[in-house]
């Protein structure tokens, strides 16, 4: 959920992730391109830009207003959450990350 409270991100096994309105339900994105199931899927600070993780540990940053990837972050890590550093600007935290 947004931090705004208006969206919802969620993530599939099909590969695809969408954000909806969470009053209407109304479908508003589909981020595209992601090979692997969703795994993780939220908010950066302020609700500008979505992050995703997929279980081949690529992590995605999307802009959430036209739904363009804006970077993307492969390694040898099994990344299985992600987020933006609350401290620093453009600051990336991975979560329960191990090596492969």
């Amino acid at each position: 959920m947004s931090q705004a409270g208006d969206k919802v991100a969620l993530g599939y096994d099909t590969g695809s992730a969408w954000v909806f309105d969470s009053k209407s339900n109304t479908p508003l994105l589909m981020l595209k391109d992601l090979y692997d199931q969703v795994r993780f899927v939220g908010f950066t600070q302020g609700d500008q830009d979505v992050v995703t993780v997929t279980r081949d540990g690529a992590v995605n940053l999307w802009n959430l207003t036209d739904g363009t990837r804006q970077s993307a972050l492969f390694s040898d890590l099994l990344v299985t959450a992600a987020g933006l550093s609350p401290t620093k600007t453009n600051s990336w935290s991975l979560w329960k990350a191990r090596r492969c």
